[in-house]
């Protein structure tokens, strides 16, 4: 079974998986890119989420490359929260056709255009390359940039991302006090979503996440966290893979089943309905 595993979805971890361990706070501006995910998509579908400044109302364009025609979007929706400068444009298509070639623009209100190309996803691919991720240290820069690289130029079909994308509960090299407020999880979120290259990468990949303790906002958080229904809110925010459908459907929490592949993917929540950690119990 695990040969059987290892083949059917191409594991770049080897090389390529930073470590788990604290993040230092960079919020900056998003320079020359935006911050852009691609998210659940399909032969036909997709969702996009943008970074955006809330001093910038950025014009969003999909264009088909065959035609050089402009899609029309089926929603577009942004989302803010008070103590933060940042916010999430989130926008699904439903009318693409597949295994076609898009260009995605975003042009800022000063003028600058970001250019990423993206496909629609064939979920009936016989031998698809998956990379699975985990525990993106955005305190290591320079490395971090090496392991992108490597991992876009094995052109992955889909990336999955099982946990720890954000480190919320660490800034500037300390462990914050918790439980966090939703303003201190979403300004992590946002740092971490401003310096990691998979973000920025010219060519968006499909990308499912679940997450994990850090992004929780609790090390070895529980069912007892305070925020966790307005923690979810906040996830799904983040990570677009919000539609119901017949290859993708919602669990308890953050949890969800992605059929593809003639496989089936769970992907579990193992923080919202955890017992509390007793350590070890002396009999």
């Amino acid at each position: 079974m695990k040969k059987q595993i290892y083949v059917l979805l191409v594991l770049f971890l080897g090389n390529f998986l930073t470590s788990c361990s604290m993040v230092k706070s960079k919020t900056s501006s998003p320079g020359n890119s935006f911050s852009i995910i691609q998210g659940l998509t399909s032969a036909t579908t997709t969702e996009i989420n943008i970074l955006i400044n809330k001093q910038d109302n950025p014009i969003v364009s999909l264009i088909d490359e065959k035609s050089n025609s402009i899609m029309s979007m089926s929603s577009s929706n942004d989302y803010f929260i008070e103590g933060s400068e940042w916010g999430i444009k989130r926008i699904y298509f439903s009318t693409l056709t597949e295994n076609n070639d898009y260009t995605l623009q975003v042009k800022s209100t000063t003028g600058f255009i970001d250019s990423r190309s993206l496909r629609t996803l064939d979920l009936t691919k016989k031998k698809p390359r998956i990379a699975i991720l985990s525990c993106m240290d955005d305190d290591k820069i320079n490395e971090q940039k090496i392991m992108w690289q490597g991992l876009m130029s094995q052109s992955p079909d889909m990336i999955f991302l099982i946990g720890d994308q954000v480190y919320a509960d660490w800034k500037d090299g300390k462990k914050l006090s918790t439980p966090l407020t939703i303003p201190q999880v979403w300004n992590r979120y946002v740092d971490s979503r401003l310096v990691i290259d998979l973000y920025k990468s010219k060519k968006l990949i499909p990308t499912l996440a679940i997450w994990d303790d850090h992004d929780y906002g609790i090390n070895d958080g529980d069912e007892t966290n305070p925020i966790k229904e307005d923690l979810k809110k906040l996830f799904y925010s983040f990570y677009p893979q919000n539609e119901e459908s017949a290859f993708f459907s919602k669990g308890p929490g953050v949890s969800f089943h992605f059929k593809a592949f003639e496989q089936n993917f769970y992907f579990l929540d193992n923080r919202s309905f955890r017992s509390p950690n007793l350590g070890l119990v002396k009999k």
